[in-house]
């Protein structure tokens, strides 16, 4: 008996959705804070378009969207003129973007807390649709919002700078080891931020006081779990970091969920990470995790073998148990007019329950915790005690440096 999750599906888009132009290279998801709305999409010839859906009824909302808002309200769409800041529910236009060839740049995200939109280091006006101000950071690798209308940006070199939208201010600086950046994540609160190199390596900072906490190198890790999956003839679904890692903070941020094709925790109270009993299965490939409110479970969308059927996995991180699963197989047709929802894609929380992303659409599930016995459990491999834990490295923190007050970069 313990804690565990039923896992009920409220909507879906079903089959036949509106489809986009184009082939798929690179599916994405985001929904809003409220749960009201989804936006999935493809990077479609280097720039990205997607659909706007109502979470609630799965049902998609006109025109071709590029980012949405934070508060489902707003979004950027693509029109035949070029980009535009609309209001989604009617669609009236509040500016025409001042994109370079009409086109929405890649990496575009709109701020929650401030009227701008950020690309890269180019900062536009969601007010006017003008480059506000550019910030003059090369090669940018990753970005981030920070409450109170800040920006973390790290660059291809892996520093990490933070920046004021309105006031165009360098705010701090932070040097990490010279290797080449990949990705970043910022916990809810905006207080540490985990950024992740092409080496494998991970590095803790406290963006208050401008530091770095701890790095962890995979490297090691890495070469064992490769050695594993060769004895075993799983070179397919052996690689413990996929080209884009999963890497999210729990919501209390006391833990940090890494992995791609296997998951792992860094508890940072115990300073220690930990394999789970997810990333051992022999069949078992993940294709998105995230961590549920409350620190204490963790939500997987996965595949076996990488063709065979998906489900949702809620895992305990404590007890190293499933807790609750559901398969999202879907009966096809072969009628040309009703054809079969293609398969799972990605994944992203809502309030109280998960959106699930296809390639042509969406299913959500609420999720309802309760009491009761545990589902069966998959067979436990020898990885999960060889390599239960590793040391997460405190290290002396790198060069830092803090701007100072009113130093603006170049305007634009």
């Amino acid at each position: 008996m313990g804690t565990v999750y039923e896992i009920e599906q409220t909507a879906s888009s079903g089959p036949g959705a509106p489809q986009l132009p184009g082939s798929a290279t690179g599916p994405f998801l985001q929904v809003d804070r409220l749960g009201r709305r989804a936006l999935t999409g493809a990077v479609l010839r280097w720039s990205p378009q997607g659909l706007v859906w109502d979470v609630a009824t799965g049902r998609p909302v006109e025109g071709l969207w590029i980012a949405l808002h934070d508060d489902g309200v707003h979004g950027l769409r693509a029109d035949d003129g070029g980009v535009t800041f609309r209001a989604i529910e009617g669609g009236k236009a509040l500016a025409t973007m001042d994109f370079h060839g009409g086109r929405a740049p890649s990496g575009l995200a709109l701020c929650p807390d401030a009227p701008f939109a950020v690309a890269g280091p180019r900062v536009y006006s969601l007010q006017t649709g003008k480059v506000a101000r550019d910030l003059g950071v090369n090669g940018v690798a990753a970005s981030a919002f920070l409450p109170g209308g800040r920006l973390a940006l790290l660059d291809a070199r892996n520093t990490l700078t933070v920046w004021d939208l309105e006031t165009g201010a360098l705010a701090s600086t932070m040097k990490g080891k010279r290797e080449k950046a990949r990705s970043m994540v910022v916990d809810p609160a905006g207080r540490r931020a985990v950024t992740y190199t092409d080496r494998l390596r991970f590095e803790l900072w406290d963006l208050q006081a401008a530091a770095l906490l701890a790095a962890y190198d995979a490297e090691e890790v890495h070469r064992l779990w490769m050695a594993w999956c060769r004895r075993r003839r799983l070179s397919l679904v052996g690689v413990p970091l996929g080209p884009e890692p999963i890497l999210r903070f729990t919501a209390d941020a006391s833990r940090l969920l890494l992995g791609g094709f296997g998951l792992r925790t860094v508890d940072l109270e115990r300073r220690e990470v930990r394999f789970g009993v997810v990333a051992t299965a022999s069949d078992r490939t993940s294709i998105d995790a995230w961590p549920l409110p409350g620190g204490r479970h963790v939500a997987v969308l996965g595949s076996r073998q990488l063709i065979g059927g998906a489900g949702i996995e809620i895992w305990d991180l404590d007890a190293q148990v499933l807790v609750g699963w559901r398969s999202l197989e879907i009966e096809g047709s072969d009628d040309d007019d009703n054809p079969p929802q293609t398969s799972p894609r990605t994944m992203a929380l809502a309030p109280g329950g998960l959106v699930v992303g296809y390639d042509d659409g969406i299913r959500t599930f609420r999720l309802t915790a309760r009491e009761g016995p545990l589902p069966a459990q998959p067979p436990l491999e020898e990885l999960t005690v060889k390599l239960r834990a590793e040391p997460f490295v405190f290290a002396s923190p790198p060069k830092v440096s803090k701007a100072k007050k009113g130093v603006k970069p170049g305007v634009a």
